[in-house]
């Protein structure tokens, strides 16, 4: 049985964006494909979901992390493929700034395996 996912197990998708994870087995009989998420449930909160892909909309930091497709089809040892997930921030760009955009903005970056680091950026008005 084989099974292929990105050549590298790196997938990237803006916050806010939409991505679909996808995993793709031959074998015989044909593999089922079981989705998770590595040490949490997946975005919808089920432990784990059945088809070749995945599809995360309007995706924030929660939904970072490592994705696992595991493929079986009752004949040998499942296999098990693990994708990372990073959520990037976007950048901010002010122009003809007034005093109604003034505050503190926040972004926050997970890798999936450490804590999440969160940077306040506090933009003032003169």
């Amino acid at each position: 049985m084989g099974v292929t996912s990105p050549s590298n197990g790196q997938l990237t998708v803006r916050k806010g964006g939409t991505i679909t994870l996808e995993c793709k087995a031959s074998g015989n009989p044909v593999p089922s494909i079981i989705w998770s998420k590595k040490d949490s449930s997946l975005p919808s909160g089920e432990k784990s979901l059945e088809g070749f892909s995945i599809t995360l909309e309007k995706v924030d930091r929660h939904q970072a992390g490592v994705y696992q497709c595991t493929a079986t089809n009752g004949v040998g040892d499942p296999v098990t493929v693990d994708m990372t997930l990073e959520v990037l921030c976007f950048s901010i760009t002010l122009e003809k700034v007034d005093r109604h955009q003034a505050g503190v903005y926040q972004c926050t970056a997970t890798n999936g395996v450490g804590d999440p680091v969160t940077v306040d950026m506090t933009l003032e008005v003169l």
